[in-house]
């Protein structure tokens, strides 16, 4: 019998916000979701290799006006302590954007984090002020994220 993937409510909870950015970007006419590259493709690229650092995510949004907007997007299953996500993932996109290091080709990345429930967004909160991760990032709710919010949250 083949047994399921042991990290298969990080996949769903990542295709659940795909699936919302797509619904969204569908019923825009100034938004199109121009790629959704999942963290097992952007591994095969070089230049995971090179930065040090894989989003669960990289998506790509054509943004009427402004061209194209790169979002990282980074699903919290709470595996990990804030402190840790906060220090050293969120910190290190900080540290590569602040250098000027292109994050897969990209100036400027915005970080979207998604978690489930209040306490945990608070705490994800509290731990990125405590690092000094004070921009660049943005926490959204996947109990309360939907096709109406998503890409208000992402962009």
């Amino acid at each position: 019998m083949r047994t399921l993937p042991s990290q298969l409510d990080h996949l769903f909870a990542m295709n659940e916000v795909r699936v919302y950015m797509t619904l969204a970007a569908r019923s825009r006419s100034d938004v199109r979701l121009a790629s959704f590259r999942p963290s097992w493709e952007l591994m095969r690229e070089r230049h995971s290799g090179v930065v040090g650092l894989v989003p669960d995510a990289l998506v790509e949004l054509e943004v009427e006006g402004q061209g194209v907007r790169a979002v990282a997007l980074e699903v919290d299953m709470s595996t990990e302590s804030p402190a840790y996500l906060a220090r050293r993932k969120l910190g290190r996109y900080r540290a590569l954007l602040g250098a000027g290091v292109p994050v897969y080709g990209h100036a400027d990345v915005a970080v979207f984090v998604v978690a489930r429930g209040e306490r945990r967004l608070r705490a994800l909160a509290s731990a990125l002020a405590d690092a000094g991760v004070r921009e660049g990032v943005v926490l959204g709710d996947l109990d309360a994220l939907d096709e109406r919010s998503v890409l208000d949250l992402a962009l």
